[in-house]
């Protein structure tokens, strides 16, 4: 697996529409779109912030296996993305 399919097995694993995705990463629909179809590669500031965002490694995002370190931004406080991401789930 890489990126494009790694993404939306996240994104869709934890009820996330594109939109929704976007919104949470301050990024067009378009552009998560994008991402997921192969055509187009995030920044590695983007990747760090989608690996914060669902609490795994920049390695994991690109070649699906996981890494010892796991990417944080502090902006994306964890309860507050597992609140977003468990309230996906209770649907």
């Amino acid at each position: 697996m890489y990126f494009a399919e790694n993404l939306k097995t996240l994104r869709t694993n934890n009820h996330l529409t594109q939109e929704e995705l976007a919104k949470w990463m301050n990024l067009a629909r378009s552009t998560i779109a994008g991402y997921e179809k192969k055509g187009r590669q995030p920044s590695y500031e983007v990747l760090e912030r989608l690996a914060g965002f669902f609490h795994v490694s920049v390695d994991y995002l690109l070649t699906g296996r996981e890494s010892g370190y796991r990417g944080s931004d502090p902006k994306w406080g964890q309860s507050e993305v597992c609140s977003v991401c468990w309230r996906r789930t209770k649907r």
